[in-house]
């Protein structure tokens, strides 16, 4: 077998500052949410009558099902809906989510948009004409008016699978345009207060089914769902997560109005002392605003990291490296404000800054000072960093080959549940380097990073099946 390794390719991945000599930080919170009466839809649609069965859906519906039991929601799930299922299930949600503290839907299946509105497709929708999607599916509506009435409110669709029906629809003069997992627009007369609505990809692009148990987004949303993160955190995570997955392919949206800070786990009560491990990150800088920089226009970006805040400085770097966002690609400038943001401190910014002078981005290809910047980012307990150095160990660039410091930054970088670390920790196992061959853990840490979308990774567990 031929080594293979990856470094850090995903254009956007975990913003996470880690203070790793705080091995747990006892944190009081003096204003959290968290909600007792808590009830949830996750609606998982697979086998569809007319296009073919996703095989992700039913695993995601029912795992999410299975997560939310364990944080106290009562759960209802519907697996396979037509749409008078649907509809009725939505109704008799409408009437448990009045009064709730947490109402939440979770759907998976296809989704359609068609002249700004988003549509959930059921399994029995044909969909002939474009005029059908108003008789056979439900909107993204309908799942708002089921949870009018709790205090919280989410919504969670990895619904943007791409769906076939809307390349074979009649198209009449009552629509403008039809694409498949096109979501993003949003009624906002629906939202009010203290609600948020979680897209799997954003506007205009299509999510990944994945070849793993779950799909890509789900898989993130199962890994974090039950650790104590404010909600707006939780969901930063998931994004890095599929982000680096998918090698940026995928990015998943949030729209929020939320106002107080709400958490999913019970162990976060009101005025409790908590411990926090290696969380610090996690809380917003005193001297930043609490913003997600990913969302901002160009201008307010380019002000804010200006201002110094060192989440925009990484932000404008990524936005020059990718040339989306308002600017052309400009490998210069994506290493100058990687710069800005590595020299003080940020951990993200310095494993992008190692992976300039790697690839000779922007900058002379100089190993030497990779290593130095993914160390630094490593050293923080960045899982990013701790996986590139790991490479960097693997492959003897910058540093004398050592497999066993390889095999240590992996197991570190793994742990934390990075997708990257946990495919290259199997490469360990299977490969016996650092270690003893073993077949066994090969295919375990294989499958973890599979199950988190790694294509590459699923593909070594379909050899050694």
């Amino acid at each position: 077998m031929s080594m293979r390794v990856k470094e850090m390719t995903a254009m956007r991945v975990v913003r996470l500052l880690v203070v790793a000599a705080l091995a747990f930080l006892i944190l009081a919170v003096p204003s959290v949410v968290l909600a007792d009466g808590r009830v949830a839809l996750v609606v998982g649609n697979s086998t569809y009558a007319h296009i073919g069965r996703l095989p992700n859906t039913q695993n995601d519906a029912t795992d999410m099902s299975a997560a939310l039991r364990r944080l106290g929601f009562e759960v209802t799930t519907e697996l396979d809906a037509d749409r008078v299922e649907l509809t009725e299930a939505l109704r008799r949600f409408t009437r448990r989510s009045a009064g709730a503290d947490v109402s939440l839907v979770f759907y998976a299946g296809h989704g359609i948009e068609m002249d700004g509105v988003n549509y959930l497709v059921p399994v029995d929708a044909r969909l002939e004409r474009d005029v059908d999607v108003r008789f056979e599916t439900v909107t993204l509506d309908d799942l708002l008016v089921s949870t009018l009435g709790a205090s919280l409110r989410l919504v969670i669709l990895d619904a943007c699978r791409n769906n076939p029906l809307a390349r074979s629809m009649q198209r009449t003069a009552a629509s403008r345009s039809v694409s498949g997992g096109s979501f993003g627009n949003l009624n906002e007369d629906l939202l009010g207060n203290e609600t948020l609505v979680a897209y799997a990809a954003a506007a205009g692009t299509t999510a990944a089914d994945g070849r793993g148990r779950n799909s890509p987004y789900t898989a993130a949303l199962l890994s974090h769902l039950e650790t104590p993160l404010e909600i707006l955190t939780l969901f930063r995570r998931v994004r890095a997560q599929v982000l680096a997955s998918t090698n940026g392919a995928q990015r998943p949206h949030e729209y929020h109005s939320l106002v107080g800070e709400h958490y999913l786990t019970r162990t976060l009560a009101t005025g409790t002392s908590v411990t926090v491990s290696a969380a610090l990150a996690d809380l917003p800088r005193p001297d930043s605003p609490s913003v997600d920089v990913t969302e901002l226009s160009l201008a307010a970006l380019r002000e804010l990291a200006e201002a110094g805040d060192l989440d925009a400085q990484t932000e404008l770097g990524e936005r020059y490296q990718g040339g989306y966002g308002g600017v052309q690609r400009d490998y210069t400038e994506a290493a100058r404000w990687y710069r800005r943001s590595a020299e003080q401190g940020h951990a993200l910014g310095q494993a992008y800054l190692g992976f300039m002078y790697s690839n000779g981005r922007g900058v002379q290809q100089d190993y030497r000072e990779a290593v130095r910047w993914y160390r630094r980012s490593a050293e923080q307990g960045h899982s990013l960093g701790q996986n590139n150095l790991g490479s960097m160990y693997l492959n003897g660039r910058g540093v004398s080959q050592d497999d066993s410091e390889a095999l240590r930054w992996f197991r570190l970088s793994a742990d934390q549940g990075e997708g990257l670390g946990q495919a290259n920790l199997g490469f360990m196992y299977e490969n016996g380097r650092g270690m003893r061959r073993d077949r066994v853990e090969a295919v375990r840490w294989y499958r973890r990073a599979a199950d988190q979308g790694s294509s590459w990774a699923q593909e070594q567990l379909d050899r050694l099946r």
